[in-house]
Parts: C-alpha cells; sequence; structure tokens
C-alpha cells in the first residue's frame, strides 16, 4: 500500500486551529474526521468542541486499529465505541450531564472510514465526509439540508452586496443571515438592509429551493430559512426518518442505522480517496498535488462560495472557508 495525505487549517497562519483529522494505520485502517463547528462557540480549554470531537474519533481509531476486533467490526460495533470514547470526553470536560440534557450542548464530527479485512475492504461513512473509489466512483458528501442553508446565504450575499458593502462585510453578514435565520435582522446584516429586505430574501430562497428539492416538505425548508443553522438544524440530526435528516457522531443520537456501509474486494480498490468536505470539488488525479492545484481552482472562480460552489461560508483573502484533509490509498503505484 502507498499512502498519502494533506491536511490544513482554513487560516494557514493558525494551524493549530485545523479541527480536521486524519489516521492511517497500514493494513489495518484509513479515515478521514471533520470536527463539526460548535454552534455556541464554546471553548474546552484551549481548543474548539469541533477540534475535541475530531480528536475524540482519533483516538478511538488508533486503539480500534490494534484491538483484535478491528477486521470485523460492523456499524453497531462502531457506533457504540465511538460513542463511548464522546461520553468519556464529555466525562473529562465536565459536561456530561448538561450534553446529555440538551443537544446543543454536544460537540460532533463526521467520519469517513475504510477498514482492511484482508481480502476487502469494509466502509463507514458518518456525515458528509465522502471518499473516492479507482476515481470513478464517489460516495457523495453533500446534504439536502446544507443546500438549503447555502441557497439562504447565497440570496443574502448578493442582497448585502448590492446596497454597496464591501467583501468583509458582505460575508459577514451573509453568514449571520445563514446561521440565524431570518426572523430578524442581525446586527451585521442592519446597515445594508432592512425588514423588507429579509422578506425578499426568504421568497427568493424558497422559490429556488422548491425548484432544486422538490422532494423535501417546503415547511422544513421554511424552518431553515427562518431559524438558520442555530435554531432550526439540530432538530435534524441522527433523524433518518426526516428528509432532511443527517448522521453526525455525537455520542448519544446516532444509531447503526444512520452510517452508510458497504464493501469492495481489496483486488478491485486500486485508489481510495477519503476526503472531509473542505475540498468542494473532486480533481481528475489521484495526488495530493491534484487536489490542491483544484481547490485553489476553486479559490479562483468562486473565493465567495455563492456561485459554482455554494456553501454556508465563504473566504475571506488568505482565510478559506473550511479546513480540508484527503487520504489517498493506492495499491501497485505510488500516490
Amino acid at each position: 500500500m502507498h499512502v498519502r495525505a494533506f491536511s490544513a487549517a482554513k487560516d494557514p497562519d493558525r494551524p493549530e486551529t485545523n479541527e480536521d483529522r486524519l489516521v492511517v494505520v497500514p493494513d489495518r485502517l484509513y479515515a478521514v474526521i471533520d470536527g463539526v463547528t460548535d454552534r455556541t462557540s464554546r471553548r474546552y480549554g484551549d481548543r474548539t468542541g469541533g477540534r475535541v470531537a475530531a480528536e475524540t474519533v482519533e483516538l478511538a481509531l488508533l486503539e480500534l486499529a490494534h484491538d483484535d476486533a478491528c477486521r470485523s467490526i460492523d456499524a453497531a460495533g462502531l457506533v457504540r465505541r465511538l460513542g463511548q470514547a464522546f461520553q468519556s470526553a464529555y466525562r473529562a470536560h465536565g459536561v456530561l450531564e448538561e450534553a446529555r440534557a440538551a443537544e446543543t450542548s454536544r460537540f460532533g464530527s463526521t467520519l469517513a472510514l475504510a477498514v482492511d479485512r484482508g481480502d476487502r475492504f469494509g466502509f463507514f461513512f458518518i456525515g458528509d465526509s465522502g471518499m473516492r473509489l479507482n476515481g470513478r466512483e464517489v460516495v457523495d458528501n453533500d446534504k439536502d439540508l446544507d443546500h438549503v442553508t447555502a441557497t439562504l446565504r447565497g440570496f443574502a450575499y448578493r442582497r448585502v452586496a448590492a446596497a454597496g458593502a464591501d467583501p468583509t462585510m458582505t460575508e459577514l453578514a451573509s453568514r449571520a443571515l445563514c446561521w440565524r435565520g431570518t426572523r430578524t435582522l442581525p446586527p451585521e446584516a442592519r446597515p445594508w438592509l432592512e425588514e423588507p429586505d429579509l422578506a425578499a430574501i426568504r421568497d427568493a430562497a424558497l422559490a429556488k429551493l422548491k425548484a432544486d428539492l422538490p422532494k423535501i416538505p417546503v415547511e422544513d425548508m421554511t424552518r431553515l430559512i427562518l431559524d438558520g443553522i442555530i435554531g432550526a438544524q439540530g432538530g435534524y440530526q441522527n433523524r433518518p426518518d426526516l428528509a432532511l435528516g443527517y448522521s453526525s457522531l455525537d455520542g448519544f443520537t446516532l444509531t447503526a442505522a444512520g452510517v452508510r456501509v458497504f464493501e469492495r474486494p481489496k483486488a478491485e480498490a486500486a485508489t481510495l480517496e477519503l476526503f472531509t468536505d473542505g475540498y468542494f470539488a473532486l480533481p481528475g488525479a489521484a495526488t495530493v498535488a491534484a487536489w490542491e492545484a483544484k481547490a485553489d481552482e476553486v479559490e479562483r472562480v468562486d473565493p465567495a462560495k455563492v456561485a459554482e460552489y455554494p456553501s454556508t461560508k465563504g473566504s475571506l483573502g488568505r482565510i478559506r472557508a473550511d479546513d480540508r484533509t484527503v487520504v489517498i490509498v493506492s495499491q501497485g503505484g505510488a500516490a
């Protein structure tokens, strides 16, 4: 096996803020982990909730890699093991009971994991980290809920920019509306927008979303537009029964049903590329250089992330929209 990996914080001057992690244990397992941005901005010592979550998964996977159960683990066993690790982390930070009582007090992460079973690879996906197999088969890392909030931000961004705000203020105002919703004007948007502008943004976003996502209930999209990520997104976490439901590791609510699992013969897996959602487009080649070149191209084409690559956040100067990580595993040739 040949392995190449790369990880970078969104702020190149502050690598310690990277909430992504990667795990490589040759002949055992390979993974990328994305700590979820904490909606409360709470700190655990000098670390964010997202970083604590990612490090918790990282350490749990390293322990799993040295356990005899590694090669045979299933979704239920993985969820149980990671859940125990999260509970221990909450306990270590003195917030276990608080986290048990309130979803908003929990930290979380995504995971894309490949387990070497000898003659096969077992794959496990939780949340919006993804994989490309043999340069062709892609496990999609997008979720409809993000499309809703990114669409809201896009309309807010364009309206604030049209009102005369500079790129920095436009980014801050559109993030605030995406984050907190459109029921009231957040302070960041008040210099540029008034109440009628909120109604226009809501109407335009909902009209587009009805066309883009015809199978999603209008009331769910409306709730996200009104209450934003902070007020509404948590209600869809680990709810596979809901159209906008999505999976996330939080130590409490994830079940095996929320884990996407499949296997492939190892002989048929020439290359595995595991990646977090800080990469907004896939490159043509399975090399770190190609992944980074594609990331640079995305920044040139759509740095604000409101056109070709819509997102809930855009880049600001040298600070990119998100941390990014890729692990490339190849057989028979260097990646």
